[in-house]
């Protein structure tokens, strides 16, 4: 079985058992320096993705509630100027996984930072509405975001797909829920230089989901959470 294909149906067991009513607790991730709330229990996985030269380690958690799905992926670049080319191969997917009829446009939406993440021109919010191979319609509110932790760099995606428009005062919490914690005193630093590249026109292959490995398009085929009523994958 392709690569990208047992991705897709890890994600899709993972978020298919969660569907309760909102429920709003704080999630502690343990591979990684950030607390965020979800609206039901959360479940995880993580894969082992090739991108380019280097293997991945890709964590996922999330869980669906009330009709819509609450995921947050993340990994760690041991090239910390690979962190925009990341960033821009995830917002391509999605735009492609929408079905948007707009041509894709560099650094979409609106600029994104959180206290302690880096200003990285590809650190995005957006919310998309776009639709499904079954030509129903898709509401998507997307953030992404970046951290230094010593010599690496982690790349964050907060995602909500939804059939209906989502409520507000969910958007807030989920949003508002991400925090990062205190990164270790014993990590060594990066020169700031590293990280701090202009990338916005990163090529994408077409054939991003076929075949093993799939070049460094990987990371945005593995990471996009299924949308369990409608197997639609972002």
């Amino acid at each position: 079985m392709p690569l990208a294909r047992r991705l897709i149906l890890t994600t899709a067991m993972l978020l298919a058992a969660c569907s309760p009513a909102l429920n709003w607790r704080v999630v502690r991730l343990a591979d990684a320096p950030l607390d965020l709330m979800l609206p039901c229990k959360p479940d995880r996985a993580v894969r082992e993705l090739a991108w380019g030269t280097q293997t991945l380690a890709v964590s996922m958690v999330g869980c669906k509630a009330d009709g819509a799905t609450y995921a947050l992926a993340h990994v760690a670049l041991a090239q910390p100027q690979d962190a925009a080319s990341v960033m821009v191969d995830w917002q391509k997917a999605l735009h492609q996984q929408l079905q948007i009829a707009d041509a894709w446009q560099p650094l979409p939406g609106e600029t994104f930072v959180l206290p302690g993440t880096l200003a990285l021109p590809q650190a995005r919010q957006l919310q998309w509405q776009g639709r499904n191979d079954q030509g129903r319609t898709v509401y998507a509110n997307a953030r992404w975001f970046a951290r230094a932790e010593g010599p690496q760099v982690r790349v964050y995606q907060a995602l909500v797909l939804s059939a209906e428009p989502l409520a507000a005062e969910a958007l807030q919490s989920f949003v508002q829920g991400l925090q990062l914690r205190e990164e270790s005193p014993d990590w060594p630093r990066a020169s700031p230089g590293a990280w701090l590249s202009n990338t916005t026109n990163v090529a994408v292959p077409q054939n991003r989901y076929t075949g093993a490995g799939y070049g460094r398009a990987g990371i945005a085929a593995c990471c996009m959470p299924i949308h369990r009523t409608s197997g639609f994958l972002i």
